[in-house]
């Protein structure tokens, strides 16, 4: 069936856990599987992907794929898998953890629009559930919101009073707002989110390898990363999880001098797409003097090469001149990086040049027409789906 070799394909590169829990009077059977993808049109991998699974076996399923996905092909594979629409599961069941495990992934790889979208297609019916209630709450810290978070966990707590987790977040919050302070941290005792008392009393200074999903939108939505851990997780950003990438780009952290590793690292894990990654550079201040310079030398944090290209390049009537400097500059900087700049290099750059290697790749990646040079012919034969010859083949591997 091809649903079940798609799946096999897929699940053979990965290994992933989580648990759920269950709740309510609804039938969840239809709503459980839904999906944004629902034809082969819009990208659904099948229209019959989980037929002859039970919820169980799906879960456990998606358990065997990691929490980070730095590579966009595969973050592109898995968000198709996790947005599909599919029939429902051949057993009965009392409560949607499969909807509510497709948006927790959809979280934790910092596809945030995407988890959102898939939460509203249970409607009002999210809120009577405990799982996707819980997933509601994380996409309500994704946008750095703790107090609006707090007032939903308050407002359900009669409902989810006898979850144990629901009951500490509900304490994290008095004890966070309460000005009478009539609880504090050593007044509590969380269990299944431990790192909540670290964050009643400072600031972290490292992330915890178990961190659940729930207590790092919490560490990010109420400020409790130190500039300490922010700055040396840029240093060694290929260890960061998805989410971590992504929550680091909110606007709080603009002005840090490594903000801009996090926009290069979103790039290269397809967190971030094109259009984002532009507005992320063009927002980037830069001093005047520095802008204007034309033959002198300036020095910045080579993260931020990027984006003082793009803003020079959205200014210049010079493009020609600008593009070669770019591409000279940013050695070692992931290709995904540098899709804004593809329209740029159509217009503006020679493939024949002494960076046609790397400019080709930037217009294959953003679906550009590509003009045949000595160079790239590599390139454009997987861009078409051609087949190589062994030198286009050799080619290929002097470059990666």
């Amino acid at each position: 069936m091809t649903g079940h070799r798609i799946l096999v394909t897929l699940t053979a590169l990965f290994m992933f856990t989580q648990p759920a829990f269950a709740n309510e009077d609804v039938n969840w059977a239809d709503i459980n599987t839904l999906g944004l993808l629902n034809d082969d049109k819009n990208g659904q991998l099948s229209n019959d992907l989980w037929a002859g699974y039970t919820q169980d076996q799906s879960i456990q399923t998606l358990q065997y794929f990691p929490n980070t996905l730095r590579s966009p092909a595969y973050k592109s594979a898995i968000k198709k898998l996790l947005l599909s629409g599919s029939p429902r599961f051949k057993d009965d069941i009392d409560s949607p953890l499969f909807l509510a495990k497709r948006i927790e992934m959809l979280i934790q790889y910092g596809l945030f629009d995407d988890a959102r979208g898939l939460f509203e297609l249970a409607g009002d019916d999210a809120t009577k559930d405990f799982d996707l209630a819980l997933m509601g709450i994380a996409l309500t810290l994704t946008n750095a919101e703790l107090s609006s978070a707090c007032l939903d966990i308050k407002t359900l707590d009669n409902q989810f009073q006898n979850m144990p987790a629901w009951r500490e977040l509900s304490h994290y919050c008095t004890a966070r707002f309460d000005k009478n302070n009539t609880l504090s941290a050593a007044d509590l005792k969380f269990e299944n989110y431990p790192l909540l008392e670290s964050l009643l009393v400072g600031d972290l200074n490292y992330m915890p390898d178990d961190i659940t999903l729930i207590e790092q939108l919490i560490s990010f939505a109420d400020s409790r990363i130190s500039e300490n851990l922010y700055e040396s997780t840029a240093k060694s950003i290929e260890g960061a999880n998805d989410l971590f990438i992504k929550l680091a780009l909110n606007d709080t952290y603009k002005d840090n001098q490594t903000y801009q590793c996090y926009v290069i690292e979103s790039a290269a894990r397809g967190i971030n797409g094109t259009d984002q990654l532009a507005s992320l550079y063009q927002q980037m201040n830069f001093p005047e003097s520095m802008m204007t310079k034309k033959k002198q030398s300036v020095t910045m944090h080579p993260c931020a090469v990027p984006a003082f290209f793009y803003q020079r390049l959205s200014e210049t009537k010079t493009p020609e001149i600008e593009l070669p400097i770019l591409l000279q500059s940013v050695k070692g900087i992931s290709i995904h990086a540098l899709s804004p700049f593809a329209s740029y290099i159509e217009n503006s750059y020679d493939l024949n040049g002494d960076f046609g290697w790397d400019a080709s790749l930037i217009l294959a990646l953003n679906n550009k027409k590509l003009t045949t040079t000595d160079t790239n012919t590599p390139i454009v034969a997987i861009s078409k789906n051609e087949s190589m010859s062994q030198k286009q083949a050799n080619q290929w591997k002097k470059h990666i």
